[in-house]
C-alpha cells in the first residue's frame, strides 16, 4: 500500500459570526427556530472523493480529498474532528435487470436493531421501507444483501474553533466497516476510564492504494485532548442532537457512489495509547 500524508485545509465561511458575536437578536430572521422546518435540516456527510467522482472530473476537488455531500465542495485533505454520536444502520439496494445490464438502485436506510439483526443472512423488505418498495415496484427477489453501516456524527475542529460548528456524518460500511468497528473499540476503552468519545480529537485522512486499480481509503487517527475552550460548544451540540435527533436527517445523495468508490480500510490507531 502506498501512503501519502495530507495536511489539514482550514476553511471557514462564517467569520462574520466572530466579528458580531453576541450582537444579534437570535429570535429574528431565518435563524429563529420557528422559521426552520424539520425537513429543512439535512446533515451532510463528508464524502471521500475518488478518481471517477464527478466533482473530480469537474475539477472541484481532487481524488483523496473530502467533500461536502450536499454542496459538493471541498472540505479538506484531512479533517480534525470530535465524535459526538453513533448509530448502526442497514442500507438497502436492489437490482434492475435490463437485458444483459444490471443496474443497482438505492431503496432506503433503517436503524439496525436486535429485531432486524437477521437481515445479514435473510434479506427481506423491512416494514419501514415497504411503502417505498411498493411505489418503486421492488420485490424481495430484487434485493441485494443490505449493507451494515456505522454512522458517526462529528463536529469539525476548525468550525468549533471558528465558533460556527454544525454536525457532519461519517459513514463506515463495506470495506470501511472494520475501521468503524475499531473506532467503537477505542471508545469502549475510553469509557472504561470514564472518558466520552468527544474527549479526544480524531483525524480523518486518506491513504492511496494501488492494487488492480488505484483508489483512496479512509483512515482515522487519534490526536490530542479536547480543551476547556472547545468543550462547551461540543457538549451543546451533543445535547441538541440527543434531544432533537428526529428533526435532523442525513443526506443520502451519495448512497450510489460505491459503484466507483472503495471507501476505507481498518483504522490505524494505537489502541495501547494512554488516555
Amino acid at each position: 500500500m502506498s501512503t501519502k500524508k495530507k495536511e489539514l485545509v482550514v476553511k471557514n465561511d462564517f467569520t462574520v459570526s466572530n466579528e458580531f458575536a453576541g450582537m444579534f437578536n437570535t429570535e429574528l430572521g431565518l435563524g429563529a427556530a420557528e422559521n426552520i422546518d424539520s425537513e429543512d435540516i439535512v446533515i451532510p456527510k463528508v464524502h471521500l472523493a475518488q478518481a471517477l467522482t464527478p466533482e473530480v472530473s469537474a475539477g472541484t476537488v481532487k481524488a483523496g480529498q473530502y467533500m461536502n455531500s450536499i454542496e459538493k465542495t471541498l472540505v479538506g485533505d484531512s479533517l480534525d474532528m470530535f465524535v459526538i454520536g453513533k448509530v448502526k444502520l442497514w442500507q438497502f439496494y436492489y437490482e434492475i435487470k435490463q437485458g444483459k445490464k444490471v443496474q443497482k438502485e438505492y431503496l432506503g436506510t433503517i436503524e439496525h436493531t436486535p429485531q432486524n439483526k437477521d437481515l445479514a443472512d435473510i434479506p427481506y423488505i423491512p416494514e419501514e421501507l415497504r411503502k417505498r418498495a411498493e411505489e418503486k415496484g421492488v420485490s424481495e427477489d430484487m434485493l441485494i444483501k443490505p449493507d451494515k453501516v456505522l454512522r458517526f456524527s462529528v463536529l469539525l475542529l476548525e468550525e468549533v474553533l471558528g465558533g460556527f460548528a454544525f454536525p457532519y456524518f461519517v459513514d463506515f460500511k463495506r470495506t470501511s466497516y472494520p475501521a468503524g468497528k475499531q473506532l467503537e473499540s477505542i471508545f469502549a476503552k475510553m469509557r472504561s476510564v470514564k472518558l466520552p468519545s468527544y474527549a479526544k480529537v480524531f483525524t480523518l485522512s486518506s491513504d492511496f492504494v494501488s492494487n488492480d486499480y488505484d483508489y483512496y481509503v479512509k483512515k482515522v487517527g487519534m490526536g490530542r485532548n479536547i480543551t476547556t475552550e472547545e468543550l462547551p460548544q461540543v457538549e451543546r451540540w451533543l445535547k441538541e442532537l440527543s434531544d432533537n435527533k428526529a428533526k435532523y436527517k442525513a443526506d443520502e445523495s451519495d448512497v450510489n457512489e460505491e459503484s466507483y468508490t472503495v471507501e476505507a480500510e481498518a483504522t490505524e490507531v494505537n489502541t495501547n495509547q494512554k488516555f
